[in-house]
Protein backbone atom coordinates (compact mmCIF):
# COMPACT_ATOMS: atom_id res chain seq x y z
CA UNK A 1 0.00 0.00 0.00
CA UNK A 2 1.10 3.56 -0.58
CA UNK A 3 -0.20 6.68 1.13
CA UNK A 4 0.78 10.27 0.64
CA UNK A 5 -0.31 13.78 1.48
CA UNK A 6 0.87 17.23 0.50
CA UNK A 7 0.69 20.80 1.79
CA UNK A 8 1.00 23.56 -0.82
CA UNK A 9 1.63 27.28 -0.47
CA UNK A 10 1.19 30.03 -3.07
CA UNK A 11 2.38 33.63 -2.82
CA UNK A 12 1.32 36.32 -5.30
CA UNK A 13 0.61 33.61 -7.90
CA UNK A 14 4.34 33.60 -8.66
CA UNK A 15 5.95 31.60 -5.88
CA UNK A 16 4.78 28.07 -5.14
CA UNK A 17 6.10 25.72 -2.44
CA UNK A 18 5.10 22.23 -1.38
CA UNK A 19 5.76 19.74 1.42
CA UNK A 20 5.06 16.06 0.80
CA UNK A 21 5.14 12.94 2.96
CA UNK A 22 4.73 9.44 1.46
CA UNK A 23 4.92 5.94 2.88
CA UNK A 24 4.86 2.48 1.33
CA UNK A 25 4.10 -0.60 3.42
CA UNK A 26 2.50 -4.03 3.24
CA UNK A 27 3.35 -7.68 3.77
CA UNK A 28 1.68 -11.07 4.13
CA UNK A 29 -1.87 -10.79 5.51
CA UNK A 30 -1.34 -7.06 5.99
CA UNK A 31 -4.25 -4.66 5.56
CA UNK A 32 -4.17 -0.93 5.00
CA UNK A 33 -3.71 1.30 8.03
CA UNK A 34 -6.54 3.65 8.96
CA UNK A 35 -4.09 5.97 10.76
CA UNK A 36 -2.28 6.56 7.45
CA UNK A 37 -5.53 7.54 5.75
CA UNK A 38 -5.81 10.54 8.08
CA UNK A 39 -4.80 13.56 5.94
CA UNK A 40 -3.46 15.55 8.91
CA UNK A 41 -1.52 12.78 10.64
CA UNK A 42 2.27 12.62 10.55
CA UNK A 43 3.34 9.25 9.15
CA UNK A 44 6.61 9.22 11.07
CA UNK A 45 4.72 9.62 14.35
CA UNK A 46 2.30 6.83 13.39
CA UNK A 47 5.16 4.41 12.70
CA UNK A 48 7.01 5.39 15.88
CA UNK A 49 3.89 4.76 17.94
CA UNK A 50 3.49 1.31 16.39
CA UNK A 51 7.14 0.22 16.29
CA UNK A 52 8.64 -2.81 14.55
CA UNK A 53 8.03 -5.65 14.24
CA UNK A 54 4.32 -4.80 14.48
CA UNK A 55 4.66 -1.94 11.97
CA UNK A 56 7.17 -1.26 9.21
CA UNK A 57 7.03 1.43 6.56
CA UNK A 58 9.38 3.15 4.11
CA UNK A 59 9.00 6.93 4.35
CA UNK A 60 9.88 9.70 1.90
CA UNK A 61 9.80 13.46 2.54
CA UNK A 62 10.17 16.18 -0.06
CA UNK A 63 10.18 19.96 -0.40
CA UNK A 64 9.55 21.45 -3.86
CA UNK A 65 9.44 24.93 -5.33
CA UNK A 66 8.27 26.64 -8.52
CA UNK A 67 9.29 30.30 -8.84
CA UNK A 68 8.23 32.67 -11.63
CA UNK A 69 10.74 35.45 -11.04
CA UNK A 70 9.80 37.52 -14.08
CA UNK A 71 7.72 36.98 -17.19
CA UNK A 72 9.37 34.20 -19.17
CA UNK A 73 11.66 32.96 -16.38
CA UNK A 74 10.85 29.97 -14.14
CA UNK A 75 13.02 28.26 -11.52
CA UNK A 76 11.82 24.91 -10.19
CA UNK A 77 13.15 22.02 -8.16
CA UNK A 78 12.73 19.49 -5.39
CA UNK A 79 14.71 18.12 -2.48
CA UNK A 80 13.69 14.64 -1.33
CA UNK A 81 14.88 12.89 1.83
CA UNK A 82 14.59 9.12 2.12
CA UNK A 83 16.78 8.32 5.11
CA UNK A 84 19.25 10.16 7.34
CA UNK A 85 21.17 8.74 10.29
CA UNK A 86 21.32 10.96 13.37
CA UNK A 87 23.02 8.64 15.85
CA UNK A 88 26.68 7.67 15.58
CA UNK A 89 26.98 4.81 18.03
CA UNK A 90 27.28 1.57 16.00
CA UNK A 91 28.15 0.46 12.43
CA UNK A 92 24.52 0.58 11.28
CA UNK A 93 24.61 4.35 11.93
CA UNK A 94 27.31 4.72 9.24
CA UNK A 95 24.72 4.20 6.48
CA UNK A 96 25.14 7.14 4.05
CA UNK A 97 22.26 9.60 3.71
CA UNK A 98 19.72 8.75 1.00
CA UNK A 99 18.33 11.80 -0.75
CA UNK A 100 17.68 13.35 -4.15
CA UNK A 101 17.91 16.81 -5.71
CA UNK A 102 16.27 18.13 -8.87
CA UNK A 103 16.80 21.71 -10.05
CA UNK A 104 15.84 23.34 -13.31
CA UNK A 105 15.18 26.53 -15.21
CA UNK A 106 12.78 27.43 -18.03
CA UNK A 107 13.54 30.59 -19.97
CA UNK A 108 11.47 32.07 -22.79
CA UNK A 109 13.56 35.06 -23.99
CA UNK A 110 11.50 38.07 -25.06
CA UNK A 111 13.99 38.75 -27.85
CA UNK A 112 13.16 35.40 -29.50
CA UNK A 113 9.39 34.84 -29.42
CA UNK A 114 8.44 31.17 -29.65
CA UNK A 115 11.67 29.87 -28.06
CA UNK A 116 12.05 28.14 -24.72
CA UNK A 117 15.28 26.93 -23.09
CA UNK A 118 15.19 24.27 -20.37
CA UNK A 119 18.21 23.26 -18.28
CA UNK A 120 17.94 20.62 -15.55
CA UNK A 121 20.21 18.84 -13.06
CA UNK A 122 19.26 15.72 -11.12
CA UNK A 123 21.05 13.50 -8.63
CA UNK A 124 19.62 10.56 -6.69
CA UNK A 125 21.90 9.03 -4.09
CA UNK A 126 22.74 5.37 -3.75
CA UNK A 127 20.14 3.22 -1.90
CA UNK A 128 17.36 5.85 -2.31
CA UNK A 129 13.89 4.27 -2.86
CA UNK A 130 15.38 0.98 -1.64
CA UNK A 131 15.12 -0.74 1.74
CA UNK A 132 17.07 -3.27 3.75
CA UNK A 133 14.12 -4.73 5.65
CA UNK A 134 11.17 -5.85 3.49
CA UNK A 135 11.10 -6.35 -0.29
CA UNK A 136 7.57 -4.92 -0.51
CA UNK A 137 8.78 -1.59 0.89
CA UNK A 138 10.89 -0.79 -2.18
CA UNK A 139 9.40 2.11 -4.15
CA UNK A 140 8.56 -0.11 -7.12
CA UNK A 141 5.40 -0.94 -9.04
CA UNK A 142 5.60 -3.94 -11.37
CA UNK A 143 9.37 -3.52 -11.56
CA UNK A 144 9.28 0.21 -12.35
CA UNK A 145 10.42 2.94 -9.97
CA UNK A 146 7.83 5.00 -8.13
CA UNK A 147 9.98 8.10 -8.43
CA UNK A 148 12.56 9.32 -10.92
CA UNK A 149 12.60 7.06 -13.98
CA UNK A 150 16.37 6.38 -13.82
CA UNK A 151 16.15 4.95 -10.32
CA UNK A 152 19.00 5.78 -7.96
CA UNK A 153 22.80 6.16 -7.77
CA UNK A 154 23.19 8.61 -10.67
CA UNK A 155 23.69 12.21 -11.73
CA UNK A 156 22.13 13.71 -14.85
CA UNK A 157 22.44 17.10 -16.50
CA UNK A 158 20.45 17.95 -19.61
CA UNK A 159 19.01 20.72 -21.72
CA UNK A 160 16.38 21.31 -24.39
CA UNK A 161 15.86 24.20 -26.77
CA UNK A 162 12.37 24.32 -28.26
CA UNK A 163 11.32 26.76 -30.97
CA UNK A 164 7.76 27.19 -32.23
CA UNK A 165 8.16 27.88 -35.95
CA UNK A 166 4.43 28.59 -36.14
CA UNK A 167 1.44 27.93 -33.86
CA UNK A 168 1.06 24.36 -35.17
CA UNK A 169 4.73 23.35 -35.50
CA UNK A 170 7.86 23.31 -33.36
CA UNK A 171 11.38 21.85 -33.30
CA UNK A 172 13.45 20.70 -30.29
CA UNK A 173 17.17 20.19 -29.79
CA UNK A 174 18.25 18.20 -26.74
CA UNK A 175 21.41 16.98 -25.04
CA UNK A 176 22.15 15.20 -21.78
CA UNK A 177 24.90 13.43 -19.86
CA UNK A 178 24.22 10.75 -17.24
CA UNK A 179 26.64 9.08 -14.85
CA UNK A 180 24.97 5.90 -13.60
CA UNK A 181 26.49 3.83 -10.79
CA UNK A 182 25.99 0.15 -10.14
CA UNK A 183 22.91 -1.32 -8.48
CA UNK A 184 19.23 -0.47 -8.71
CA UNK A 185 16.11 0.01 -6.63
CA UNK A 186 15.06 -3.58 -7.38
CA UNK A 187 18.50 -4.94 -6.49
CA UNK A 188 19.99 -5.72 -3.07
CA UNK A 189 20.53 -2.99 -0.50
CA UNK A 190 24.29 -2.41 -0.25
CA UNK A 191 25.60 -2.78 3.32
CA UNK A 192 29.35 -2.17 2.89
CA UNK A 193 29.23 0.34 5.75
CA UNK A 194 28.62 -2.50 8.22
CA UNK A 195 32.23 -3.65 7.65
CA UNK A 196 33.58 -0.56 9.45
CA UNK A 197 33.59 0.60 13.02
CA UNK A 198 32.25 3.96 14.16
CA UNK A 199 35.84 4.99 14.95
CA UNK A 200 36.96 4.13 11.40
CA UNK A 201 33.99 5.84 9.78
CA UNK A 202 32.68 5.13 6.28
CA UNK A 203 32.50 7.09 3.04
CA UNK A 204 31.94 6.07 -0.57
CA UNK A 205 32.19 7.57 -4.03
CA UNK A 206 29.09 8.90 -5.71
CA UNK A 207 27.92 7.50 -8.02
CA UNK A 208 28.91 4.26 -6.31
CA UNK A 209 30.69 1.40 -8.11
CA UNK A 210 31.77 1.19 -11.76
CA UNK A 211 30.11 4.21 -13.39
CA UNK A 212 28.47 3.99 -16.82
CA UNK A 213 28.47 7.32 -18.69
CA UNK A 214 25.79 8.06 -21.29
CA UNK A 215 25.93 11.06 -23.65
CA UNK A 216 22.79 11.81 -25.65
CA UNK A 217 21.94 14.22 -28.48
CA UNK A 218 18.55 14.54 -30.13
CA UNK A 219 16.44 16.57 -32.54
CA UNK A 220 12.69 16.33 -33.02
CA UNK A 221 9.98 18.04 -35.02
CA UNK A 222 6.23 18.29 -34.40
CA UNK A 223 3.57 19.39 -36.89
CA UNK A 224 -0.20 19.49 -36.42
CA UNK A 225 -1.74 20.45 -39.77
CA UNK A 226 -5.26 19.46 -38.72
CA UNK A 227 -7.13 19.26 -35.43
CA UNK A 228 -7.60 15.50 -35.92
CA UNK A 229 -3.97 14.53 -36.30
CA UNK A 230 -0.30 15.38 -36.02
CA UNK A 231 3.09 14.16 -37.28
CA UNK A 232 6.20 13.78 -35.13
CA UNK A 233 9.77 12.86 -36.14
CA UNK A 234 12.57 12.09 -33.66
CA UNK A 235 16.29 11.52 -34.24
CA UNK A 236 18.34 10.45 -31.22
CA UNK A 237 22.00 9.45 -30.77
CA UNK A 238 23.40 7.82 -27.61
CA UNK A 239 26.97 6.95 -26.71
CA UNK A 240 28.07 4.91 -23.66
CA UNK A 241 31.41 4.59 -21.91
CA UNK A 242 31.99 1.68 -19.50
CA UNK A 243 28.78 0.25 -20.93
CA UNK A 244 26.77 -1.92 -18.53
CA UNK A 245 29.38 -1.03 -15.86
CA UNK A 246 32.16 -2.97 -17.61
CA UNK A 247 35.38 -0.95 -17.61
CA UNK A 248 36.57 -0.13 -21.12
CA UNK A 249 33.34 -1.30 -22.79
CA UNK A 250 31.59 1.12 -25.17
CA UNK A 251 28.37 1.20 -27.14
CA UNK A 252 26.45 3.67 -29.31
CA UNK A 253 23.20 3.70 -31.26
CA UNK A 254 21.12 5.94 -33.49
CA UNK A 255 17.32 5.88 -33.30
CA UNK A 256 14.90 7.35 -35.82
CA UNK A 257 11.21 7.35 -34.97
CA UNK A 258 8.25 8.69 -36.96
CA UNK A 259 4.79 8.96 -35.41
CA UNK A 260 1.51 9.70 -37.16
CA UNK A 261 -1.34 10.35 -34.73
CA UNK A 262 -4.97 10.36 -35.90
CA UNK A 263 -8.07 11.04 -33.83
Amino acid sequence: YINGHRLSFSFSDRFFFGLTEAVIYGGPSRGWELALMNPVSVYYAVIENFPAPSFFGNLLYSFDWDLYLTDGLELYGEFMLDDFQIANEEPVDLEPAEFAILSGINWAPAALPGANLNLEYVQVRNRTYNTIINEWEKFLHRGEEIGYFQGNNFTRIGGELTYWVRPDAYMTLSASRTNQGEGSVAGPFNTDYLNFTVEEGYSEDFPFGQVETETQFGVSAFYKPHRRGHLEVNLNYRSFDDFEHIQGSSFSDLTIRTTLWLE
